[in-house]
């Protein structure tokens, strides 16, 4: 199965790296516009953000919490504007850098659809996107 997989390294603890993908204020100081997180499975887990660098408007209203571990995992089931609302699955996995500080986390995003193999276009966009809100 294609998918896309992203990673980054953030200079913070494990919980504060939770929290930016997880409390809204955090993820619109971060990532964008606005968003509405509803911390429980089945839980809303929407973001809007313009991506100027890659002319792209990403509305995710309609994705919800599908399970979560602090600090450790965020399941989503994902819905976006730009596919037409087709169902995808957003992994994040969360773990500390292989240093010797707390302060610093690894952040791992994997994408796939939940029924079909990627297309070549799809990768292309998403791998686009992904690294665009990361490198934020």
């Amino acid at each position: 199965m294609q998918f896309v997989h992203k990673s980054t390294r953030l200079s913070c603890d494990l919980t504060r790296a939770f929290r930016y993908f997880t409390a809204p204020l955090l993820m619109e100081k971060w990532m964008g516009q606005k968003s509405e997180v509803d911390l429980k499975s089945g839980g809303a887990y929407g973001l809007t953000v313009t991506l100027e660098e890659i002319d792209c408007v990403l509305d995710t209203s309609g994705s919800t919490i599908k399970t979560y571990d602090r600090e450790k995992i965020l399941e989503v089931d994902w819905q976006d504007s730009l596919s037409g609302h087709e169902a995808y699955e957003l992994t994040v996995r969360f773990m500390p850098c292989r240093s010797d500080t707390e302060y610093c986390s690894e952040i791992h995003l994997m994408f796939k659809h939940k029924h079909r193999t990627l297309n070549e276009e799809e990768v292309k966009r998403y791998s686009d996107i992904f690294e665009a809100l990361l490198e934020k």
